[in-house]
């Protein structure tokens, strides 16, 4: 079955050429999601306070959601805010933002689970509906060309 979810987890040409790579990802975008209005750019977005995000859709029975998350918290640092890695602002904020109830559910169950695993809260992570996505015109093999400090490297995939 088919699922879609939306990750934000800093530079988003490293978390789209991380979840690219994995066995059931059927489709990986990136844009710029949740922010104040229907549309942005790079240039505008410390103004328009998006996120950069990946559109994430997968073949459910090959990677189940539960493992979808596993990857995304390998990558990123829950307890991190405003930032990931090298990038620093509120366009490199975590988030997930889900497309329906089931997927939140999930979500939600998820973290509660993680958060025994550490000592401060698991970042405050906004889990909403995703809402003003702008996908750039663009594919994953910019991402090599455009790959910078901070961004997780293609080659750093391993199996779970």
């Amino acid at each position: 079955m088919e699922k879609e979810i939306y990750l934000a987890g800093g530079c988003f040409w490293g978390v789209e050429g991380y979840f690219a790579q994995l066995d059931g990802v059927i489709t990986t975008k990136v844009g710029y999601s949740n922010g104040q209005t229907a549309e942005t750019t790079y240039q505008q977005i410390k103004t328009t306070d998006h996120a950069e995000v990946i559109y994430l859709k997968y073949d459910n029975s090959v990677l189940p959601l539960n493992n979808v998350l596993r990857h995304y918290f390998r990558i990123i640092d829950p307890v991190s805010i405003n930032k990931q890695g090298g990038d620093r602002g509120r366009q490199y904020r975590t988030g997930i933002y889900y497309v329906d109830e089931e997927t939140r559910e999930e979500v939600v169950k998820f973290i509660e689970e993680l958060q025994k695993n550490y000592t401060k809260k698991v970042w405050r992570l906004p889990i909403f509906p995703r809402r003003y996505l702008s996908i750039l015109g663009v594919n994953r093999l910019n991402c090599r060309v455009r790959n910078v400090t901070g961004c997780i490297p293609a080659a750093s995939i391993t199996k779970l």
